[in-house]
């Protein structure tokens, strides 16, 4: 029984490093999080920078009804004596808004190798095959 519990020991110790160290959210993938991480840092730093703009421009349409005008005419609604002239080769002015990027991670963090699972059972049953054999040597009262 000991034997037993002995390769079973050995067998979860090696899925539990192997998992540890190349797991999904092991230690070599530690620079990948740490990518990940400034990846949203930048990216939160940019819709910091949308959300500062689209409050000014709210405060701008909030303050005026010219400045309500004007957007409005950006986006082609004008009022019922204003006639329009469009000129050719003349960019149009829009005011686009961007908006922020959703970031997803590649791979998620609470699966396992499937691959982890097999090596640390097959360490498991080879350590047991390999300790037959010491078993059969002891002679019949000396046995653990």
């Amino acid at each position: 029984m000991r034997r037993v519990l002995g390769c079973s020991y050995l067998g979860f110790s090696l899925f539990i490093l192997l998992s540890l160290f190349f797991g999904k959210s092991g230690l070599v993938r530690l620079s990948d999080q740490a990518e990940y991480k400034a990846r949203l840092e930048a990216n939160i730093r940019n819709l910091k920078e949308i959300n500062q703009s689209l409050t000014l421009e709210l405060k701008d349409l909030s303050a005026s009804p010219d400045t309500i005008r004007l957007y409005a005419r950006d986006y082609g609604y004008f009022g019922k004596n204003e006639e329009v002239i469009k000129i050719q080769g003349a960019p149009a002015v829009r005011r686009p808004y961007k908006l922020g990027s959703l970031l997803k991670r590649t791979d998620s963090g609470g699966e396992t190798n499937p691959l982890f699972h097999i090596i640390g059972i097959s360490a498991a049953l080879i350590s047991f095959a390999f300790s037959l054999p010491l078993l059969r040597r002891q002679p019949h009262g000396h046995r653990r």
